[in-house]
């Protein structure tokens, strides 16, 4: 009887290390990612601070820089474990071209609400309301959205696109598991990541509240109908360059491709800013002609 009450000890002592373990882990993922103090109104005087709800109900904060009259609206997302600054270089670009530009932080980052982050699930909620926030106020301007990684993965994360007028989308995972299992690879080793990764997705659905296996946003590239320019890196560590071949392939809607050799994950708009503001200010200034030319014509 003693014996069996050590084991009995010992199963309960062990499930409870490895649950605290499994919680330990998941936070990198779950966050919340509340960020550097926030430099945007610093470095762009223009900028006005704009709050809005989520479609979830989470209260966001974001920031608005006016453009030109007619010359359109770029929404930009960050991607994960970051928030508004990392957007900073895009919208200085962007805003000397004549662009409108809005950007927030995804709940869960930043100056938003403090909920649990999921990778671009709930996320797409918040994308949502912000283009709804930008039509209102621009019903006559053509809208583009520019996201990187977990942004990327929110246009499309609940299986049907956030309509827009075009769209460059950088570094986007095919499916979250995969991500995850990626990730955790990386630092632990594919081998315990194999076995950490089922874990990982219990907790996301038992505590989270979500399930990260229904997460495809590569499956669902295939419901996007304006032109995309995607963006992947030759040696992303997070998303292969197959996987994100295998997703520019399920692209119907107008497509481009950037590969950009000798880069991991991360953000293009600083280890090749050069380059990558030469090819996204190429992009848009023909996709948003072309797709205003193309509503003059329909009306």
């Amino acid at each position: 009887m003693r014996i069996l009450k050590i084991l009995i000890v010992v199963v309960v002592v062990s499930f409870a290390l490895l649950a605290a373990e499994v919680m330990r882990i998941a936070a990198v993922f779950n966050g919340p990612f509340p960020g550097a103090p926030l430099a945007v109104y610093k470095q762009l005087p223009r900028a006005e601070p704009v709050d809005f709800v989520s479609k979830s109900g989470v209260q966001l904060q974001g920031s608005l820089i006016s453009g030109e009259k007619g010359r359109g609206v770029v929404l930009l997302l960050h991607g994960h474990n970051v928030h508004r600054n990392i957007l900073i270089r895009r919208a200085r670009f962007l805003t000397r071209e004549g662009y409108t530009v809005f950007m927030f932080d995804f709940q869960g980052h930043g100056q938003s609400g403090e909920e649990a982050v999921t990778m671009g699930y709930r996320e797409s909620q918040d994308v949502e309301a912000a283009m709804e926030l930008l039509r209102a106020r621009y019903p006559d301007e053509q809208i583009a959205i520019v996201a990187t990684s977990m942004g990327a993965a929110s246009v499309i994360a609940r299986g049907e696109a956030v309509e827009s007028d075009a769209y460059v989308l950088e570094c986007m995972y095919y499916s979250l598991p995969e991500l995850i299992e990626r990730r955790l690879g990386e630092k632990y080793g594919r081998g315990f990541a194999s076995i950490l990764t089922p874990l990982i997705l219990w907790e996301q659905i038992l505590v989270v509240g979500y399930d990260p296996r229904a997460v495809a946003p590569g499956r669902a590239v295939s419901t996007i109908t304006k032109p995309v320019l995607y963006i992947a890196a030759d040696q992303d560590q997070y998303v292969t360059l197959e996987e994100s071949m295998d997703v520019f392939e399920r692209i119907t809607a107008p497509k481009e491709l950037w590969v950009i050799k000798g880069q991991r994950h991360g953000d293009f708009s600083h280890t090749v800013p050069d380059a990558y503001e030469k090819k996204v200010l190429e992009f848009l200034a023909f996709r948003l002609r072309v797709e205003e030319q193309n509503l003059n014509k329909e009306g």
